[in-house]
């Protein structure tokens, strides 16, 4: 395998691994199960279990997809859920989701990566990530590495989009024109307006 398809699974598998907290594309019995009783469906849950760790000023410039009054609009509910606290049930439901997925996966690689590759200042979320007690659990381990070095990409992957002048809704359509999807889901899923 060479370092170009390396480096695809290993983005497929972060990918995987942080969508078992996200919901964005499984449907977890555990994650629905936190987020029924918590009342937390939807964007709250996307928002406080991926940022609540992060002031909630920042929530929007760190999250930078989601249309900054989408954030605004949801702010009550998101402070409601109490996010640190929120946050920290978030992951164990993923970590007992993942538990359950891949019993006997392996962790030690990808978090000592994690734990050696301090993030920016300026990468908010991804070094918040980072600095998160990741405990003893290894399946909690593994979406503790997999979340810090996702948020990190996202964030270079962001800046770079805006040192070429794009805002997030013009990066998500090249994204989508690259994945050779429509604007329609990310449009729908995002909430951005037809404007």
């Amino acid at each position: 395998m060479n370092r170009v398809e390396a480096g695809e699974r290993l983005t497929s598998s972060l990918e995987w691994v942080c969508q078992t907290l996200w919901l964005g594309q499984r449907q977890e019995p555990e994650l629905l199960q936190l987020q029924e009783a918590r009342g937390s469906l939807g964007y709250p849950h996307y928002i406080v279990s991926r940022a609540g760790q992060v002031p909630e000023a920042d929530w929007a410039e760190v999250l930078y997809v989601l249309p900054p009054a989408l954030v605004e609009h949801l702010l009550p509910r998101c402070r409601a859920l109490e996010p640190l606290a929120y946050q920290e049930a978030s992951l164990e439901a993923a970590g007992a989701a993942l538990r359950r997925l891949r019993p006997g996966a392996e962790a030690a690689v990808l978090v000592r990566l994690a734990g050696k590759a301090e993030p920016a200042r300026e990468s908010v979320l991804a070094r918040a990530w980072w600095q998160l007690d990741p405990g003893p659990d290894p399946h909690r381990q593994l979406l503790w590495a997999a979340m810090t070095i996702r948020e990190a990409r996202a964030h270079a992957h962001y800046r770079a989009a805006a040192a070429e002048g794009l805002a997030p809704v013009e990066l998500l359509l090249i994204t989508s024109l690259w994945e050779r999807e429509t604007a329609v889901p990310f449009q729908r899923l995002y909430r951005w307006g037809d404007e």
